[in-house]
């Protein structure tokens, strides 16, 4: 919620921005903290990241471009691929599309 209210706000356009940020970029920190979560396979977990990174590429607040739009798309991808819940795979994929219509409407 404090994604889409705009109460975070920042850019990150490439890896490095996460790595370089210490501090300074929440978005880049919540990318950072959200991209390897999804590794412990815990479905309550995976949901939120979905959630979080849907806000995160909606947000007219956060800029997610390049790299980390791709760093994105691929972990949505992996959740998808990785999960044993159909309730998580279809989230994933309703997730992954929801980003991908956003990021192409943008760009018309």
């Amino acid at each position: 919620e404090l994604i889409s209210k705009g109460f975070v706000r920042g850019n990150v356009k490439s890896l490095d921005d996460i790595n370089k940020s210490k501090g300074a970029n929440p978005v880049a920190l919540l990318l950072e903290a959200t991209a390897g979560a999804h590794e412990y396979g815990d479905e309550n977990m995976e949901r939120k990241i979905l959630k979080i990174w849907i806000a995160m590429v909606l947000a007219e607040s956060t800029g997610i471009h390049g790299e980390a739009l791709l760093l994105i798309v691929k972990t949505c991808y992996h959740i998808f691929l990785g999960s044993r819940s159909e309730s998580i795979q279809l989230f994933a994929k309703v997730s992954l599309t929801q980003i991908l219509i956003a990021v192409m409407t943008r760009m018309e």
